[in-house]
Formats: structure tokens, C-alpha cells, sequence
């Protein structure tokens, strides 16, 4: 692009200025050719680039090296190596032609059943920040690709995600699921932010002007672009007002009018507007220039070929999975195993599990990549053992759920479960005992367990944490036999281990990506010493979880009545016992922390913050073997004040750090350099973070969050007279006291968590935004044909803004409602009787002729569901211009009992709209 993006604004008319606020495609953005403006092309990531065969297609894409998942590189917690992928994945979108990547993901996990856990890096957003931080450099490095960062915010579960409602105090969003996206803002300056689907205390993220005008353009000082997740659009012209730059997918034009009405009318500001478009050409031009322009010599310098990059790439997806295996229990040191590198033969070993041939290494979901090779363990074993036996054990397409599952996935399609049962059975029972036989006389046994995909995907929570049944029974029968059981585990999030005393080794994988088999046998049997650390904690069941009463709410809403209080900073706090803790992993060495100092200090970093403490540890390898260790620093927060006492959890994470791979008796010297954020708290009353004035802070050297090997102390008053605070310090104001649940007794929370209405309604009364956007009356205010101006939604059963659920356990499933509307769901619709069964039938067999293979059970769950949990509005946006929202509406008045306005368009326009939305081309 020879002009600036300027002289291209100045030479547009306003329908082509217009044109550019949405997509061209599924993919693209909108070109210009008149003026020479060019389409660009995004494609789905985060661990592999996903380019769709087409422009309109949304789940078939081109081969791509499949890295580890989120929830495994965070376990490294390396951001070198994590900037090291990103560069690699910058390699494969160059060579692909796309020109932004859509990742990554650091929404986080409040809770462990949230279905797209895997695509996330932590319950911790210093954790979470630092590893998309480090990502999105690498991503953006040589200049010719960009980062996509998302979702912004609050989008924790998978349940009703397109409208669900989410209530969050303002302490809680700007502490915990803002803090992350404002790093790594701040830090890498990713080309583009991705807003999520729900809505965020009454308003979309979509239209929200609290979160992009005042808080990240504003507060954060960001300058790039805004685009909406793929069918997050609720009103566009709120959107634009709000500061998102562009809707995707292309809507065809169907928002047109409604922007150049808005621009006469005054509805929309026209420098909002020209911002907008603006931002456009900007990324545009960006991403061109960056394509055409961009630095391509030394690391960022393209292979010859292909199959040279996918090379490449498989040996840095190896290197990266090597990193990321946590060790989590190793009774007798039964690991590492003995190689034929170190005797005759090797170990006998016996491998039990599906997962040895048919490997789970990625998530389910629009993050699933087509991924050029696939390592598995059965293939790789001989490497390091000849003396081996496999044992199939369980079936890994079987969809057999766990005992505690309210259904069965065989259920979910209508099959009968009682016509499979007795064959299913002794079909199990038979792999069972030829495993138990396998094992018996093995030196040691690994059994490959974890959690098949249909149980754990993008567009549907997890009913629970347990494995399935028949991976629980296996392990228990193999113990009988073998007291030499090494559990392997490939899974999004935590699981419940009811055998754990009854097995000697636990090896964590997550999903491991493409090359993950080898990495895994090679920490197994020595080649490396394991080295990652877990960024989320292991509760020992889900009643132990703080969000569980309240997760996922209900259709309308979920209350973070939790505020500040997930992961470790409840369990420290209440003293939970849990499963394993947050940043636990073993090795198959030791380490002493020496030589730990902390003090005030007055020195600037390179990245322009101001450090205030400067805390410092020797690590040294007093063990046998070489390995890395991952030093991990929280501060405590004491308040010395009586008066406006503040909530604060028992630790935080502030930094941490990982140390080169240290011989036995080496040492590695590991600095932190704390800033005003590690001391801080977001006062609600004074609008902003403040310090607080008397506290005093301990700080806390720890190799996990319950291992703390050292303590030092520091006081506010220390830090204000070193006069280098960019944070005010100050008596934290009498709001501030009301913003979180009060300890038991003044000194530890209750277990479980339960918050009453009082104490949430004072959370969410110190929020900016007016309560009355909360009520259940006024929160759906929607426009119902038929029923003239838009009017307050009036909801049948759905419980109002306080509602508690008696049952800590219980699932709340989506209530009656009496009208249907734009925002209502193809599920609701789907229970209107006959005709809706029937017009949700049509959408899904529409979505379904996407599939590579119709008779891939799993990924049809997962379109049915994503199917079911879609509002209205989507069939209109998606529909590549085939249903406009007069003929949706006359849909809408026929499902409200509005026969005659709507009879006449309805069966040629349902038909032509269903096979426009989804079919592929």
C-alpha cells in the first residue's frame, strides 16, 4: 500500500467507509479496489494455524504444526520458550498468507469445568499476562504477522456464552480478569483485541463503552484495533460508540443502514465513526506492509520449503512439549525409567490405554488444528525400551461417561443406552482383565489416562471432574496387580484422583500438541528431567471450588459472587486442603534457595516501569541429576489499620521465573523487581489503584503457593519515601471495606464460600455502571415483533439479580421464558413445540454439512451444542446476506403466536437462510 491510511480515508465515499466496519468473508476483511485497498486474512489459532480451505468454510483447514495447548505452555512457565512458539507460529501464518492470528487466549479459569479451559493459561492473571505477553512478541516480532489478543472479558465458561450475563464487582474485574489483558497492553501492544460473546454487568461486550472507551483506551492508553469474536455482534451502532472497530464475520451488509441512519440521526457521534473506519486502514495497511516489507533475515527468515517449516516446527513443538510435563507425584522414585541407553533391554514395561495409539494432544473447538504429523507413545517407545507389551484397556471413542453423569453422550443423540448397555459392558470388562493380565510381572505399568474429547470442547461446559469410569476402574484393577503404576494424564483441567495413594507416579501432560508422545517418554525415561509447574490448582472435589455454587448460573446470568477469591488465593485463604497445588511440579533433582534478600530500591527498567523492591535468591542443585527450577514470588498483604479494614487474599502471585537447566551443585542467581502493582489494590471509592497507606507487605519466596522457603518484609512507608511510587498511596476509602466477603472471624474465609445477597448487592453497588441495568426486568430489553416498541423483556422463571442456588452441586438449567426475541436461543426455540423442534432440526442438519466426516460423533456434539446456544440475531449475521433481520423478526412474531405477519415469508426464507448460514462452499 503505497497511500497512508489517511489519504485513503479522505478518498472513500461513506458506503465504502461503512463497508469497512465488517468483514468481507469468514476470514477476511473488506478490500477496496477502486482505491487499491487490499483484503487481509485472519485465521483461527492459538497453538496452530488454522486457515480454512475457503473463505466461507469454518472447520476443514490446511495441514499446520499443532504446539501444546495454552493450558500446557503455561505449565513451562518459560517465556522465552512461549515467545520462541510464537515466532514459529508467526512463520507458518507468513507461509500460509495470513496475515493475523487469532490468539491468544488469557480469559481466566475461574472454574474447572469451563469447556475451553485448554485454550487458557491459568487461574492467575500475572500468569496468564506474562505467558500472552511473551506469545504475542513472538507472534509480532518480525513485523508481518499480528496478535489477536481475547476474549475481553469475563468470558469463563462455555454455557450460554452469546448472552449469558455477567455480574462482577469492579475490584474483581480490574484485579483479576482485566489485569492480565492490561499487561500484556502494556508490555507487547498486540495489533487488535477480540471482545467476547456474554455481556459484562447488563451491557454486551460488543457495545460496551466502560470496557473499551474508558478502561482500554482511556486508562490503558491503547491505540490499536477492536474486533468482535465471530457473531458477537448485538448492535452494532452501540458497538462502533463503544469503540469496536469491526464486526466478523462478514454480515453482508445487513448493519449498513442502521450506521448511515445512526450518522443522520446523531446516534452515532461521527468522530466515533471516523475512528473507527480509521483503525481499519491502519490494520490494514499494517498487516500489508508488514507481508510485503517486513524483516526476513535471521531467525525470522522463511525455510525453503514447506515441508522444511513443518520439519522445523515439529522439532520446536517437541522442544516446547519437553518443557511443559509436570511431574505431580513420584512415590520411591519409580521415575525415570531405565533405558536400553543405560542397561541391555530397558524396563519391562506394560502400556495400558487408547490414548498410546490414538493420542489426545489438542482441544476440540475452533482451535483444532489439522495437524501435519502426530507422535504417539506406541510409536516412540521402542526408543527407549524392547521389552514392552500394549494393552488397548479402553476404548477411546467410547462414549461411556462417567457413573455421576446425569447422561450419556449415546443419550445426547437419541440413541438407547439400554440396548448398548450389556454389550458395552463385557466389551470393557474383556479389555480390562487382558490389561490386568498385560500387567502383571512389568516392572512398572503406564497407563494413559485422561479425558476423551467429546466430554471436553469448545461450546460446552464439563459436567464434572472425574474421568471416565472405565479409566477409573482400569487403574484400580492394574493396582491390584502391580504396585508399580504410573498414571500418564492428557486432559483440558483438573481431574478427581481417587486412586492417587494407590499409584507411585502421576505425570500431568495437559494436551501436548503433535510432538507431545515423544517429549513425554523422553522426561519418562530420563533423557530430561521434568520441569513444569502447574498454573492452576487440583481441588480435591468440586464442592471444594469457590465458584462452584455459583457456576455457570443460569441462561440470563452468573454472579461472581466469588470476587477475588479463586484458585489458590481462596484455598490459601480459607486453608483448603486440596489435590495439588497451584505451582506444584517435581523433578528428578533438588533445589535450596540461598542467599535471599529483599529491599527498596531506586532504579528504572528498561520497559519504563518503576521498581520500588528488589528481591533476589540463589538456586542451587543439590541433587544428582540436572534440571530447572521455577522460583516463585507472592506477596502478603497486612493491613496494620482497624478503621476500613480491606480484603485482601492471603497471597499473591507478583513474579516468578525460571532458571537455566543447572548441573548438580550449579547455581543460578534469579532478581525480581516488584512494581507499584504488587502492592496495590483497586479502590473502588477512589476510583483507581492506591497503595494503602500503613500496610505492611511480606514477600515470599516459593517453589509452589504451599512450599514457601523464604519470607521477607517491606512497608508502604518505605516505599513512600523512596519517593519512587507511580501509585498514590493513601487510607483506602470507606467503599473499599464493602467490595468483598467478610472473613470468618476477622481471619480466615468459610468453606465453603457462601455470599449473601447483602454482601454482593454492596459489590456491585460500587460498580460505575447503574444498577438498574441489572435488574432481571430491564436486563433483556429487546425489540418483540408484535408487540410494537421495544419494551422490557418480562422473564417467566428466571430468578432475579440475588438469587442463591440452594444446591451447591446443582446445574441450573435454562429457565421457561414467555416471549421469544432476537437474543433468544435456537434451544429455546427448539422446545416451542412442533414447528420450533422442527426449524432447529433445519439449522443443525444445515450446520452439520460443514463436517469433513459426518459420522465424527464428537465434533457433532459439539456443533449441536454450539448449534443450541446460538441467539437469533446469528442466524441473520451469519447468514452471508440470505436473511435479513424483517424476515428473522417475522420468525420471531411466528414463534410468539404471531401467525399472520409472518406466515408468508417464512417457509422459503427459513430454507434459503439455513443452508446460507452454515453449508460449506
Amino acid at each position: 500500500m503505497d497511500s497512508s491510511p489517511e489519504d485513503l480515508f479522505d478518498r472513500l465515499t461513506l458506503d465504502e467507509k461503512i463497508s469497512l466496519l465488517s468483514g468481507k468473508s469468514m476470514w477476511t476483511l473488506t478490500d477496496i479496489k477502486r482505491v487499491g485497498l487490499p483484503s487481509i486474512r485472519v485465521s483461527d489459532g492459538p497453538q496452530g494455524v488454522r486457515k480454512a480451505v475457503t473463505e466461507l468454510t469454518a472447520i476443514e483447514s490446511f495441514p499446520a504444526t499443532c504446539f501444546p495447548t495454552a493450558c500446557s505452555l503455561a505449565c513451562s512457565w518459560n517465556r522465552t520458550l512461549i515467545e520462541q512458539v510464537g515466532k514459529a507460529l508467526a512463520k507458518e501464518c507468513r507461509q500460509q498468507g495470513v496475515h493475523i492470528l487469532l490468539g491468544p487466549g488469557l480469559n481466566l479459569k475461574r472454574h474447572p469445568c469451563g469447556g475451553r479451559n485448554f485454550e487458557y493459561f491459568s487461574e492467575d492473571p500475572v500468569v496468564s499476562g506474562h505467558m500472552a505477553s511473551a506469545m504475542v512478541k513472538g507472534i509480532q516480532s518480525s513485523g508481518h504477522v499480528g496478535a489477536c489478543m481475547k476474549h475481553v472479558c469475563v468470558n469463563n465458561q462455555e454455557s450460554w456464552r452469546f448472552r449469558v450475563n455477567v455480574l462482577v464487582d469492579e475490584r474483581t474485574l480490574r484485579e483479576l480478569y482485566l489485569k492480565g489483558f492490561e499487561y500484556v497492553i502494556k508490555n507487547a501492544n498486540p495489533w487488535t483485541l477480540m471482545c467476547a460473546y456474554n455481556q459484562l454487568n447488563g451491557i454486551y461486550c460488543s457495545e460496551n463503552d466502560y470496557l473499551f472507551q474508558k478502561v482500554v483506551r482511556n486508562k490503558w492508553g491503547y491505540d490499536g484495533h477492536v474486533l468482535t469474536d465471530w457473531g458477537a455482534t448485538n448492535r452494532r451502532v452501540a458497538g462502533i460508540e463503544a469503540g469496536v472497530d469491526l464486526e466478523m464475520p462478514g454480515t453482508f451488509g445487513i448493519h449498513n443502514k442502521l450506521i448511515k441512519d445512526a450518522l443522520k440521526d446523531g446516534t452515532l457521534s461521527q468522530d466515533r465513526f471516523d475512528e473507527a473506519v480509521l483503525r481499519n486502514l491502519r490494520l490494514i495497511h499494517r498487516a500489508v506492509n508488514g507481508m510485503e516489507h517486513g524483516d526476513n533475515t535471521g531467525e525470522n527468515q522463511l525455510p525453503f520449503s514447506e515441508d522444511e517449516l513443518f520439519s522445523q516446527n515439529h522439532e520446536m513443538a517437541y522442544q516446547a512439549a519437553l518443557d511443559c510435563v509436570v511431574l505431580l507425584q513420584n512415590d520411591d522414585n519409580i521415575l525415570p525409567l531405565a533405558s536400553k541407553k543405560q542397561s541391555s533391554a530397558g524396563t519391562k514395561v506394560t502400556l495400558i490405554g487408547d490414548f498410546c495409539q490414538d493420542p489426545r494432544y489438542q482441544g476440540m473447538g475452533s482451535s483444532k488444528v489439522n495437524s501435519t504429523k502426530v507422535d504417539t507413545v506406541l510409536e516412540q517407545i521402542s526408543k527407549h525400551t524392547d521389552q514392552y507389551v500394549f494393552s488397548r484397556g479402553y476404548c477411546n471413542a467410547d462414549d461411556e461417561d462417567d457413573d455421576n453423569a446425569s447422561s450419556s453422550i449415546s443419550g445426547f443423540f437419541g440413541k438407547s443406552k439400554s440396548d448398548e448397555e450389556k454389550e458395552s459392558k463385557e466389551r470393557r470388562e474383556r479389555m480390562i482383565e487382558q490389561a490386568v493380565n498385560d500387567a502383571k510381572g512389568s516392572e512398572a505399568v503406564i497407563i494413559m489416562a485422561g479425558v476423551p474429547e467429546i466430554h471436553e470442547s469448545e461450546g460446552f461446559d464439563r459436567e464434572h471432574i472425574n474421568l471416565p469410569a472405565q479409566h477409573n476402574e482400569l487403574i484400580d484393577r492394574i493396582c491390584e496387580v502391580n504396585p508399580n503404576v504410573i498414571v500418564v494424564l492428557s486432559n483440558g483441567g483438573p481431574v478427581a484422583m481417587p486412586w492417587k495413594d494407590k499409584v507411585k507416579g502421576i505425570v500431568e501432560c495437559y494436551l501436548l500438541g503433535q510432538a507431545g508422545a515423544r517429549a513425554l517418554l523422553d522426561i519418562m525415561f530420563g533423557v530430561a528431567s521434568p520441569s513444569g509447574k502447574l498454573t492452576e490448582t487440583f481441588p480435591l472435589s468440586l464442592k471444594d471450588v469457590p465458584s462452584n455454587r455459583y457456576f455457570p448460573g443460569n441462561s440470563h446470568t452468573v454472579e461472581y459472587r466469588e470476587g477475588l477469591n479463586i484458585g489458590y488465593r481462596y484455598y490459601d485463604t480459607a486453608q483448603v486442603p486440596v489435590l495439588f497445588p497451584f505451582g506444584h511440579g517435581l523433578s528428578y533433582t533438588s533445589f535450596a534457595y540461598e542467599n535471599c534478600t529483599c529491599k527498596v530500591v531506586d532504579k528504572s527498567t528498561e520497559e519504563g516501569r518503576t521498581p520500588l523492591v528488589q528481591v533476589e535468591c540463589t538456586v542451587i542443585n543439590n541433587g544428582s541429576q540436572p534440571g530447572a527450577e521455577i522460583v516463585q514470588l507472592y506477596v502478603h498483604h497486612n493491613n496494620q489499620s482497624t478503621e476500613n479494614r480491606v480484603y485482601h487474599p492471603e497471597q499473591q502471585l507478583q513474579d516468578f521465573a525460571k532458571t537455566k537447566v543447572l548441573g548438580p551443585g550449579e547455581a543460578e542467581k534469579v532478581v525480581f523487581l516488584l512494581t507499584s502493582d504488587a502492592f496495590s489494590f483497586f479502590d473502588t471509592g477512589a476510583s483507581e489503584f492506591v497503595m494503602e497507606d500503613g500496610a505492611a507487605y511480606e514477600v515470599r519466596i516459593a517453589s509452589s503457593s504451599r512450599d514457601i522457603r523464604w519470607t521477607g518484609t517491606v512497608a508502604s512507608g518505605d516505599i513512600a519515601r523512596s519517593h519512587r511510587a507511580t501509585t498514590s498511596i493513601s487510607k483506602p476509602s470507606s467503599d473499599a471495606a464493602l467490595c468483598h466477603p467478610p472473613l470468618k472471624d476477622g481471619k480466615s474465609l468459610p468453606s465453603p464460600l457462601v455470599v449473601s445477597d447483602s454482601t454482593f448487592h454492596d459489590m456491585l453497588d460500587k460498580h460505575p455502571f447503574d444498577l438498574m441495568h441489572l435488574s432481571s426486568k430491564s436486563l433483556l430489553q429487546q425489540h418483540v415483533p408484535g408487540r410494537g416498541a421495544p419494551q422490557p423483556l418480562q422473564v417467566g422463571s428466571v430468578p432475579g439479580l440475588l438469587t442463591q442456588v440452594a444446591d451447591p452441586n446443582a446445574r441450573v438449567l435454562p429457565h421457561h421464558i414467555d416471549v421469544i426475541h432476537r437474543n433468544s436461543f435456537l434451544s429455546e426455540i427448539e422446545r416451542n413445540g412442533c414447528f420450533g423442534k422442527l426449524f432447529a432440526t433445519i439449522i443443525m442438519n444445515a450446520m452439520e454439512k460443514e463436517m469433513e466426516d459426518p459420522n465424527d460423533v464428537k465434533q457433532k456434539k459439539m456443533i449441536r451444542e454450539v448449534a443450541r446456544n446460538l441467539p437469533l440475531r446469528c442466524l441473520a449475521t451469519f447468514s452471508r446476506g440470505s436473511m435479513s433481520f424483517d424476515l428473522l423478526d417475522s420468525l420471531i412474531a411466528f414463534f410468539n403466536g404471531h401467525y399472520g405477519s409472518s406466515m408468508s415469508h417464512f417457509s422459503a426464507g427459513t430454507q434459503k437462510a439455513a443452508t446460507g448460514v452454515f453449508i460449506r462452499r
